[in-house]
C-alpha cells in the first residue's frame, strides 16, 4: 500500500500543512507505540506490520456463521485482546489448540482467538472459530508465512507478533500485558 506508520511523536509533527495526513492524525493512524513496555520489544518478525503497529484492517474473512463476507475491524470490535493464528496449511495448524489454550490462561480468560486459514486448507476439528481468508487479503497485509500469532489489543495495535508461532514467544508477550 505504500504507507507506513510513523512513531508517536513524528505522527504529531508530520505534514501540518496536508490536509489527508492530518485527518489520519487526528484519527491517530499515524501513531505506532514500538517503544511500550506492552508490546514485544524488537523489530516485525518479517513483513507485514511489527509490533506497537496498528493492526491492519483486510476484507474477505468468511465465517460460517455469517451470510456475507466480514472485515477484520468487524471481528475485533467490542472485543478485549484478540489473538489471531494464522497458518498456511493443515500441518501449520498443528498446536494451535495448545497456544490457544496457553494464550487464554495467561490472559486469564480475558481473550478471544480466531484460526484465519486461506480457502481449500482442512484444519480438521479445531476447537477454534475458523475465518476463511477467501481474498488473501490477511496474509497479503500481515505479511505471514507458515504460522503466526498475533495478538490485537482493545486499542487496534499488535501488542505481540509470533512467528512462527509458539507456546514460549507467544506467553511471553502475553504475560507483559496480563501479569
Amino acid at each position: 500500500m505504500g504507507r507506513t506508520l510513523r512513531h508517536a511523536t513524528q505522527g504529531i509533527q508530520a505534514d501540518p500543512d496536508d490536509p489527508v495526513t492530518v485527518g489520519l492524525r487526528e484519527a491517530q493512524l499515524l501513531i505506532a507505540y514500538p517503544d511500550s513496555p506492552l508490546v514485544e520489544p524488537g523489530p516485525a518478525a518479517g513483513p507485514g506490520p511489527a509490533a506497537g503497529e496498528r493492526a491492519p484492517d483486510c476484507g474477505g474473512l468468511l465465517d460460517p456463521l455469517a451470510t456475507f463476507p466480514l472485515r477484520l475491524y468487524d471481528v475485533l470490535r467490542e472485543r478485549d485482546h484478540v489473538l489471531l493464528l494464522h497458518a498456511d496449511s493443515a500441518d501449520d495448524t498443528k498446536g494451535f489448540e495448545e497456544l490457544a489454550d496457553t494464550a487464554r490462561g495467561v490472559a486469564h480468560g480475558r481473550l478471544t482467538c480466531y484460526c484465519v486459514l486461506p480457502e481449500g486448507v482442512d484444519a480438521g476439528p479445531l476447537p477454534l472459530p475458523v475465518l476463511r481468508d477467501s481474498r488473501g487479503e490477511f496474509r497479503e497485509r500481515y505479511g505471514t508465512g507458515g504460522s503466526d500469532a498475533f495478538l490485537v489489543r482493545p486499542d487496534g495495535r499488535l501488542g505481540t507478533r509470533v512467528s512462527p508461532a509458539a507456546p514460549g514467544p507467544l506467553s511471553a508477550g502475553l504475560t507483559r500485558v496480563f501479569a
